[in-house]
């Protein structure tokens, strides 16, 4: 049996992306011991981890902001110890990291402590120090900061999605008509633009006499879902959903979504569900373009931009013309689907116990 640590933390600043991608890598980790280590940020989602997992909450020395360099609350070396606190006596085969702020220089802190490190990053310019590093965002090994004996996973076919939307994405249907939408900006959505969203969208539905139903959806880590949820009571056309594990079935009525550009994109693209993207953090940027060239989504602008008139406009757009809302969909299928993943649980084992790739 394998025994396994996540450090991975979420807030409403950070959001939950990174806490969902490594609760589904781990739900799909056979034969082992898993916990997680975790920062006791305000708004944080831990919580999600503790009906399965074993976690550990430790203290931060400092607030953080919308400044990736600060979600650790406090230095790497700091942030180590604590971790280093907690493993010494566990004999950990494997570290799992998926963090903004940790970079080689955590990771030498914590090498001689554990047998494997396996990084998690979005990005291709931070230096790692590890064995294994799995980057979803890229198709290609142009990565030169890491080991030479460190191993790549990269792409499509290594995205950490929940095993349910693999077999409920076959059920999903092309739009015949624009009716359901589904509006999710992230797990924290610190701006609260899911309000601002749904006040343009009620007025719009008003207008045009509610031929829109709405599936509002907000995050663990989002500090104003008492406010969302009053402002959607006694709506009808708006239904409220909080911290909610059913999004696949939500998605499996979906004709168009309006969200931001983080892991749920991929969510949505399984299922066959094209989206109004609305950047809410820089870090997003790192997945936007593919989606964009590949016509899944419809790029709005980030949340310093004036983005109502395009939400409105697409809206009425998509709700006239059927047809193209169908081509993106059939878009979002060619672009990601169960035959790229279907493989994923196999090879993910298969490389953790043999430490090698699978052909």
């Amino acid at each position: 049996m394998l025994n396994i640590i996540f450090r991975v933390d979420s807030s409403n600043i950070i959001g939950t992306g990174h806490i969902c991608r490594c609760l589904n890598l781990a739900n799909s980790i056979e034969n082992a011991n898993i916990e997680f280590i975790c920062k006791n940020f305000n708004n944080n989602s831990s919580n999600i981890l503790k009906n399965k997992y074993k976690v550990h909450l430790i203290k931060s020395q400092n607030n953080i902001n919308l400044n990736i360099n600060t979600w650790l609350g406090e230095s790497q070396f700091e942030d180590a110890k604590k971790t280093i606190e907690i493993i010494k006596n566990k004999n950990i085969d494997w570290l799992f990291i998926d963090h903004y702020n940790i970079n080689k220089e955590w990771e030498d802190y914590l090498k001689p402590h554990v047998k494997k490190i396996f990084v998690i990053d979005d990005y291709t310019n931070r230096h790692h120090n590890c064995d294994i590093l799995l980057n979803q965002q890229i198709e290609n090994d142009k990565i030169n900061i890491i080991p030479n004996t460190c191993k790549l996973l990269l792409g499509r076919k290594y995205i950490l999605i929940k095993e349910k939307y693999l077999k409920i994405s076959q059920e999903k249907q092309y739009p015949t008509k624009l009716k359901r939408i589904n509006i999710f900006m992230g797990g924290g959505d610190p701006s609260n633009e899911t309000l601002k969203i749904i006040k343009i969208c009620y007025n719009l539905n008003n207008k045009l006499n509610n031929p829109f139903i709405f599936d509002i959806v907000v995050g663990s880590s989002n500090k104003n879902k008492e406010i969302i949820k009053k402002y959607c009571k006694n709506k009808k056309e708006f239904n409220f959903y909080y911290n909610i594990d059913f999004m696949e079935k939500l998605l499996l009525n979906t004709d168009l979504a309006i969200g931001a550009c983080g892991g749920t994109s991929y969510e949505r693209c399984i299922m066959k569900v094209p989206t109004l993207v609305i950047c809410i953090a820089e870090n997003q940027k790192t997945v936007l373009q593919k989606f964009i060239d590949n016509n899944t989504i419809k790029y709005l602008g980030t949340i310093n931009d004036n983005y109502e008139k395009k939400l409105i406009n697409n809206m009425l757009y998509f709700y006239n013309n059927i047809n193209e809302l169908k081509k993106m969909s059939e878009n979002c299928f060619k672009f990601f689907n169960y035959n790229m993943l279907k493989d994923f649980k196999k090879n993910i084992n298969y490389i953790l116990y043999n430490n090698e790739i699978s052909n």
